[in-house]
């Protein structure tokens, strides 16, 4: 009876108010919200996040809220990145996202504020969540919960994916100036902070200003015995993609994203090929600049010597397949493909970058990264 009360009163209130919401006060902003969600949030709300927000963001800037809710950030943002910024909200679960579009229309800022269906992970593909159904709750999430009420498969894609595909020149590609305000604002609520290597450790000490004895380093483990290949394995992925006996291959394993640096080892294979003409090479993963790297195939020269292999299971055995790996990042935390290049027994050549060299000892060559 309750439940049904609130419904009429809420009701009532957006008709009254001819559908243009409730005002209510925010970390010392207005904000307009529908009748029923009007109240959703403290006047205290977040205010770090506030602070982090309108120190940070300038006319122009783009910004991605992710798990956007209904979207009093992507309120925010549109206000402090202006006609000429952008925000992405990202909210998958289906009646959430109908309140975000309304709590975004009601407070102006549809101009700027494009509202995407996709959940955000590592990697494009699907996912399932469990949905509250007419909430808009916290407890929407990848885990089924007692309030869970329905099972939904929905889209995912990766913030690398989405701003190659895009076009988008974010500087937090590279490591610029948004993600160290980011990691010094994230560093500064958390209670333990954990690395894969030392050189991350440093750098968050050294150029982040992140106190040292907040940061635990956990080295990652590997299965040597699980990750290895056979001669057989070899063969048939040389088979596979046309490898003859004579020619040697050079694989490079990642997604396409502009940091790792495929165009750079392109430009050296395009110096190379005409000394030693029989050279291929193996492109392994996938990603938005997968498109672009074709092109740059074709501009360097290269058509008909790159394998564009595409996401694999097979890795250990790609990478058997190969006379060399070469890893031309430009920036790295730690990259496990070197392990595991060192762990099948196929020679290594690296950009010194990150903590590639502390991680795999005096087992590699190791080279200066390029300069873009």
């Amino acid at each position: 009876m309750k439940h049904i009360l609130k419904t009429i009163f809420y009701a009532a209130a957006d008709i009254l108010t001819l559908n243009r919401g409730l005002g209510t006060k925010i970390g010392e902003e207005w904000f307009r919200f529908p009748a029923r969600w009007s109240r959703y949030y403290e006047s205290d709300y977040e205010p770090e996040t506030f602070d982090f927000f309108r120190k940070n963001l300038k006319p122009g800037d783009i910004v991605f809220d992710i798990g956007a809710h209904i979207g009093l950030f992507s309120v925010v943002a549109s206000r402090l990145v202006g006609e000429t910024g952008k925000v992405y909200a990202f909210e998958p679960t289906p009646f959430t996202r109908g309140v975000l579009g309304k709590v975004i229309k009601l407070n102006g800022c549809d101009h700027n504020v494009e509202i995407r269906t996709e959940a955000v992970s590592e990697k494009k593909g699907t996912a399932y969540f469990f949905d509250t159904g007419t909430e808009v709750s916290n407890a929407n999430s990848l885990v089924e919960t007692s309030r869970s009420k329905k099972k939904l498969e929905v889209p995912v894609t990766s913030v690398d994916e989405f701003v190659a595909e895009r076009g988008l020149l974010v500087n937090c590609l590279i490591g610029k100036r948004l993600p160290i305000y980011i990691d010094k604002w994230e560093a500064k609520t958390a209670d333990y902070i954990v690395t894969l290597g030392r050189a991350v450790k440093q750098h968050l000490v050294s150029r982040e200003g992140v106190p040292e004895q907040k940061i635990h380093v956990v080295y990652q483990g590997f299965d040597f015995e699980r990750f290895s290949a056979t001669d057989d394995e070899r063969n048939e992925i040389r088979e596979e993609f046309g490898i003859k006996k004579n020619e040697f291959l050079i694989g490079t394993f990642g997604n396409f994203f502009p940091t790792k640096g495929h165009r750079f080892l392109l430009d050296a294979v395009s110096l190379l090929i005409e000394r030693y003409p029989n050279i291929r090479l193996l492109f392994v993963g996938s990603g938005g600049e997968e498109g672009r790297l074709a092109d740059y195939v074709v501009k360097t020269g290269l058509k008909g010597k790159v394998i564009f292999a595409g996401f694999r299971k097979d890795v250990a055995a790609c990478i058997k397949a190969c006379e060399l790996v070469v890893h031309p990042s430009l920036s790295e935390a730690f990259c496990q493909v070197l392990i595991e290049t060192m762990s099948v027994g196929t020679p290594l050549i690296s950009t010194d970058v990150g903590g590639t060299i502390k991680g795999c000892g005096n087992t590699l060559r190791a080279v200066y990264p390029a300069s873009w």
